[in-house]
């Protein structure tokens, strides 16, 4: 852990056609500052996201521009914490940037009760396999 910078997942280019790894690229981002210290352990990749790569569409979400730091849908582990209401080991769910740590306040995450991060991460998993298994 680097208290003043992490690396973040950026979008390089809007794509025209076929989204491609040349349409991504990694950054140093400053850590910001938060109560919270979070390590992303799972994230949504959703076709919404697509959306927001593309200049028109609609209107009720912001877009990427090039340049732009990505986020997602997030299960993140609670690493360390300064407020009294998150415990190191804690997980939380909220939409947060797309990077290897995350500092922030709190503010919009939600906490998983003890065991629900593990049961949630499988029964993504599993549909996950399902789907893929009815479409081969």
């Amino acid at each position: 852990m680097n208290e003043r910078g992490t690396e973040a997942l950026m979008l390089a280019s809007r794509p025209v056609a076929a989204l491609g790894v040349e349409h991504f690229s990694r950054a140093w981002v400053d850590l910001g500052a938060g109560a919270l210290l979070l390590a992303p352990r799972y994230l949504s990749v959703d076709p919404y996201m697509r959306t927001r790569m593309q200049p028109q569409g609609y209107g009720y979400i912001s877009r990427w521009d090039a340049g732009s730091r990505l986020s997602a849908w997030t299960l993140a582990e609670v690493l360390a914490s300064d407020d009294p209401a998150w415990m190191p080991g804690q997980w939380a769910v909220g939409h947060l940037p797309v990077q290897r740590e995350i500092r922030c306040d709190g503010d919009g995450l939600v906490a998983l009760p003890p065991g629900r991060a593990a049961r949630l991460a499988a029964s993504a998993w599993h549909d996950r396999l399902h789907r893929v298994a009815r479409h081969a």
